[in-house]
Formats: C-alpha cells, structure tokens, sequence
C-alpha cells in the first residue's frame, strides 16, 4: 500500500507549519545587520502524548 494513511496525512500537515513557528517574523525581518545569531528549541507533543523536539538556528 502506497497510499498515504489519514494519521500520516495529518503529520504531514503538521509538519508543515514548522517553518512558520520557527521564524513567525520572516516576513519582516531587517537587514542583516540589525540581528545577532540566534538558537531557539521546542517541544511539539501530539494528542496522544508522543513527543518531537526540534529546534531552530538563524545564522545571520
């Protein structure tokens, strides 16, 4: 079966939005100057208790 399950859909989805709760600001970022570097992790913790860390690193 290649067909993707309703459950990996949905982490897909999921997983998606990461790139927007990493850098919320992407769109409003100045110039490159104006920032130092910064590291920033997180949890996501699924409805049934599982757990992905992650984390997000702006080099600049």
């Amino acid at each position: 079966l290649d067909r993707p399950t309703k459950q990996m859909r949905e982490a897909e989805e999921r997983l998606k939005a990461i790139p927007q709760f990493c850098f919320p600001d992407a769109k409003d970022w100045l110039p490159v100057s104006e920032y130092s570097s910064e590291t920033f992790s997180f949890m996501l913790t699924g409805e049934d208790g599982s757990r992905r860390f992650g984390y997000c690193r702006r080099l600049l």
